[in-house]
């Protein structure tokens, strides 16, 4: 299915979600023309780039090469440092955001454009939440175990509804980080 599905710019978002299997990211590995193809053209990306989690999968084992020629480099921080809280994704919330690591990575070699709106606390507060344009699209990167953060409800984990809405472009979500709740338990009805 990966690279063969139709993808419309003005409708769909592409989301590659963090910590995938192994042959996962062979995939996106094998059909990343298939994505930079949709940025270029006016789609929306996301990159979830937190790997060698519970699914043992390497986007480096794989050989992926970023949209933007952005890379990346493993560094562990308990602590993300928002950079301007004032942008939709970030509107209203607190300086710092902490986490069970609340960063896996951060990036270099950003492209001209690059928004970065989150840093590592640690050295010299490198950039682990960047949105960049690319041709006629946009892309959201992120260092950041987004989900698991928000599944344990770490106040690092507010940042995944706020950037799936900005990047659907609904309507943001400004809830401060204490007025988020997060229910993990499924029932028969949400199946």
């Amino acid at each position: 299915m990966i690279g063969t599905a139709p993808l419309n710019t003005q409708r769909d978002l592409v989301i590659i979600t963090n910590d995938q299997d192994q042959p996962f990211y062979n995939a996106i590995a094998a059909n990343e023309d298939y994505f930079e193809d949709f940025i270029m053209d006016g789609g929306r990306l996301i990159w979830e780039a937190a790997d060698d989690g519970w699914l043992s999968g390497s986007i480096s084992v794989a050989g992926i090469n970023f949209p933007g020629g952005v890379t990346f480099v493993r560094n562990f921080d308990y602590t993300d440092i928002i950079v301007d809280n004032t942008t939709p994704p970030t509107d209203g919330l607190p300086g710092t955001l902490d986490g069970n690591q609340s960063s896996f990575y951060y990036f270099e070699n950003l492209p001209a454009g690059t928004i970065v709106y989150c840093t590592q606390s640690i050295g010299s507060q490198e950039p682990d939440l960047i949105e960049f344009p690319l041709g006629n699209g946009r892309v959201m990167m992120s260092g950041q175990p987004w989900e698991f953060n928000y599944n344990f409800s770490y106040p690092a984990g507010v940042l995944l509804p706020r950037i799936y809405a900005f990047m659907t472009c609904s309507e943001y979500i400004t809830n401060t980080v204490e007025q988020v709740q997060v229910n993990t338990t499924s029932t028969a009805d949400d199946k």
